[in-house]
């Protein structure tokens, strides 16, 4: 297997700079979004000029905050779709949705996150559901943590061709 490369977009914060400060320290390529997706009033950009220095991502993780009224799930959906261009079919996309008192990252909550993710990304390279790997009692109890705070982690799929 290839070795990972990861798009992290999305709302600026302690979150995405915890998730950008992990990906350094065990060595993934981190690829840098559009950028107006941390513009939270910014319209689709246009697509990037590609240089062909930056390998296609296989991993794309956002971050949303709530606010402005709207679900934080769509408008993290809508920061992935800008970024949809440099995604090949493949690539497993997280959205990682923030409530309130969760824009604050204490390293027990960071530890807790960081195997959810990763828990979903490798859900998203099994094709058969049968094969797919269970949840450990630990990971349940990081979920349950990370519910209380008012994270949520969702795998989605890539958009039908």
């Amino acid at each position: 297997m290839a070795a990972p490369v990861l798009l992290l977009a999305g709302d600026p914060g302690e979150v995405l700079e915890a998730l950008r400060e992990d990906a350094a320290k065990y060595g993934i390529p981190v690829v840098d979004p559009h950028p107006a997706v941390g513009d939270p009033g910014a319209t689709p950009a246009e697509p990037a000029e590609d240089d062909g220095d930056d390998p296609p991502p296989t991993i794309a993780v956002v971050v949303a905050q709530v606010g402005d009224g709207q679900s934080s799930l769509r408008r993290g959906l809508r920061m992935l779709d800008r970024e949809e261009d440099r995604l090949r079919p493949d690539t497993v996309r997280i959205v990682v949705i923030l409530a309130g008192a969760s824009r604050v990252l204490p390293r027990r909550v960071r530890d807790a996150l960081a195997p959810e993710i990763l828990y979903q990304v490798e859900s998203g390279l099994y094709s058969d559901e049968h094969s797919r790997p269970w949840r450990t009692l630990r990971l349940r109890s990081g979920q349950a943590v990370l519910r209380a705070l008012g994270i949520r982690v969702f795998r989605v799929p890539a958009p039908a061709s």
